[in-house]
């Protein structure tokens, strides 16, 4: 139990390193891939070693917003940041009528269970902070902690049953 608290406070000591943006060298080339879940393809990128933690962007971006905090991540935690379907540069798979919160978080259990490497920890901000929380409930074995910045939670909370 004290060193997954150790892991924890070392995750946040690392994510707040990295919102301030203090880079000491990279810990490898991020690594660009494509995975197909819930028949759309998300790009994602990965670098680092050690536990995963997935980074789930807000609204009007994409995986490159967690970019400040790659470097910083990656040297102690296994980096991951993918787009979410409907965002970033590619063409829409459809006209939008799947998306919904619902529909991203069955991506994001999708994405995790496909990644195969335990549960994770999650990170997410606005809109991707409301995703994360979502699945969060729905799939806890997916989860190690959840660490969000201005998630809706009223929404989260309005529709998503507690087991």
């Amino acid at each position: 139990m004290m060193k997954n608290l150790f892991l924890k406070a070392g995750l946040m000591a690392v994510l707040f390193t990295g919102f301030q943006s203090v880079s000491q060298g990279d810990a490898g080339a991020p690594v660009a891939r494509q995975m197909t879940v819930n028949n759309v393809s998300l790009p994602y990128i990965e670098q680092g070693q050690g536990a995963p933690v997935v980074f789930v962007h807000g609204a009007f971006s994409d995986l490159r917003a967690w970019e400040p905090q790659r470097e910083a991540v990656a040297r102690r935690f296994r980096f991951i940041a993918y787009t979410q379907r409907y965002f970033g540069t590619d063409p829409w798979p459809d006209k939008g009528e799947q998306y919904s919160q619902v529909t991203h978080a069955a991506d994001l259990a999708a994405f995790i269970r496909q990644l195969n490497v335990g549960p994770v920890y999650l990170v997410g901000r606005s809109y991707g902070g409301t995703v994360a929380v979502r699945m969060a409930l729905q799939h806890p074995e997916l989860v190690r902690a959840v660490f969000v910045q201005e998630p809706s939670i009223a929404a989260t909370a309005e529709s998503t049953p507690i087991p």
